[in-house]
């Protein structure tokens, strides 16, 4: 048996974006060493977070609270959020 999801689905396009794909967005064209720089985090930190491998935690949060200060209402619903509040006691 074949699942076919159409477009009615899922809009992805009205979906919010997450915290990660704006962060994501303002690194633009910069590679992961200099916007690691720029939110004065280490590369691998980024580079592993942006790729899913670690999650996002205090240090980068608090990064993209000083950095960005037009992204502290997604870092407040990032803490907000019940799953995300678990893995950052974790």
């Amino acid at each position: 048996m074949a699942i076919i999801i159409t477009s009615m689905d899922r809009n992805i396009t009205s979906q919010p974006r997450s915290l990660l794909s704006k962060l994501i967005a303002k690194q633009g064209e910069q590679s992961d060493y200099k916007f690691a720089n720029y939110l004065q985090i280490t590369r691998p930190l980024w580079a592993l977070t942006r790729i899913g491998k670690l999650p996002i935690g205090f240090t980068l949060l608090k990064a993209i609270a000083r950095t960005y200060p037009e992204l502290n209402a997604d870092v407040l619903n990032f803490l907000r959020d019940e799953d995300h509040a678990k893995e950052l006691r974790e």
